[in-house]
This record gives C-alpha cells, sequence and structure tokens, in this order.
C-alpha cells in the first residue's frame, strides 16, 4: 500500500479535504492518504517547506506527498513534480522547490499551469499522483524548462562575535526555531559561555 500525504493552508473544515480524499480512493483503493497537517499559515510556503523538509524522511519509499498551499490559480502558478530520494513529491511553483531543497534541485517536471481551474489540488494534482501511482513514476511528464520563482530562508551573520539569526518556526510548545544550525553555532561559539537575546533580554548560559 502507497502513502500520499497531503500538506495544506487550508486551515478551516472545509470540504476540500474530504473531496479531495473522494477523488483518490476513489481511483486508488489501495492508497493511504495521511493529513501531514492543514495548520500552515495562509500562503506561508516558508513554513510549508520547513515542516515537509523535517517530516518526509520518516515516510516510506515510494510515498507521493503534496502540497497544497498557495496554488494561486487565478495567477497562473505552474504545478510541478519530481522524485527525490524514493519518494515524489507535487508542488506549485511559489518559491517551494528552493526552499525546500536549499542545496541543488532534483529535476523537475512540469504538470500543467493551475490556471484552469479554482481547485487544481482535485482536478489537477489528484490526477497527477493518481498517474504517478498507477504508473510508479513520472513518465507521463515532460521535464521543466522554466524559471523557477525563487524564495530564500534569510541566513544567519556573525559580526563582533555576535550571531544574528531568525525565527524560521513556532511549534505549537512555544519553541522557536531558528535559521541558526547547529555546525554555524559551533563554527563561531564552540565550547564558550554565550548569551542568547532575544529581542532586548538577555540569558546567560
Amino acid at each position: 500500500m502507497r502513502t500520499l500525504t497531503i500538506i495544506s493552508d487550508w486551515n478551516r473544515p472545509d470540504y476540500y479535504m474530504a473531496a479531495l480524499q473522494g477523488i483518490l480512493l476513489s481511483q486508488c483503493e489501495d492508497l493511504r492518504v495521511v493529513e501531514l497537517t492543514h495548520q500552515v499559515e495562509t500562503f506561508r510556503t516558508e513554513q510549508a517547506a520547513f515542516i515537509l523538509r523535517s517530516s518526509y524522511r520518516y515516510y516510506p519509499a515510494g510515498t507521493i506527498h503534496m502540497v497544497a498551499v498557495k496554488t494561486e490559480p487565478d495567477n497562473g502558478v505552474s504545478l510541478l513534480a519530481c522524485e527525490w530520494e524514493n519518494q515524489f513529491f507535487i508542488f506549485p511553483d511559489n518559491g517551494f522547490a528552493t526552499l525546500f531543497w536549499q542545496e541543488s534541485l532534483p529535476d523537475l517536471y512540469t504538470v500543467v499551469s493551475s490556471d484552469v481551474t479554482t481547485f487544481p489540488e482535485a482536478s489537477v494534482m489528484a490526477v497527477t499522483a493518481i498517474r504517478i501511482h498507477k504508473n510508479n513514476g513520472l513518465q507521463e511528464l515532460q521535464k521543466y524548462d522554466g524559471t523557477l520563482q525563487q524564495k530564500t530562508l534569510p541566513m544567519p551573520w556573525f559580526e563582533e562575535n555576535v550571531i544574528t539569526g531568525a525565527v524560521i518556526h513556532n511549534d505549537s510548545y512555544g519553541n522557536a526555531i531558528t535559521n541558526i544550525s547547529r555546525e554555524y553555532f559551533e563554527k563561531h561559539v564552540g565550547t564558550n559561555r554565550f548569551k542568547i537575546s532575544p529581542g532586548n533580554s538577555f540569558y546567560p548560559i
């Protein structure tokens, strides 16, 4: 049984998820649909990329991940697909790709422009997911040869013995996750004592 995950910014209990599940399961009874989260803030592609990047590796090989965040059908956003680390991804070209694959991009394939529908997740992305599931690959798609929309996370910087970073995600427990990696911190701080300053407060450690 193949797994398909869905991450979206729908938030409210609308009919979208029910309709999408119905389309998928009516064509693929052996597909297990997992609602990764619908709590992405509206149009926050950075948040969607962070959540999926932090969780995709825990799913089995062959999993299909559908990103239903900021599809913007009225603006003609293209839909793309790819295979990476033995998993499949379907997502809009809205900056998600350069946020998720920060080092190097995999080969991308064109699905279709979503300006022909107001619900591309159901009419286009679901159809693509079904084809990937049945064909076990991207054989029916054409290589993408366009120019991706670019988005990047802010980078930390080090100056005068101070690392300045940014909070990129707050979890449900109130933990703040920053763009300062462990490697970056150890490079500039090492085993020295330090202070953390969120805002105007200092906490010695």
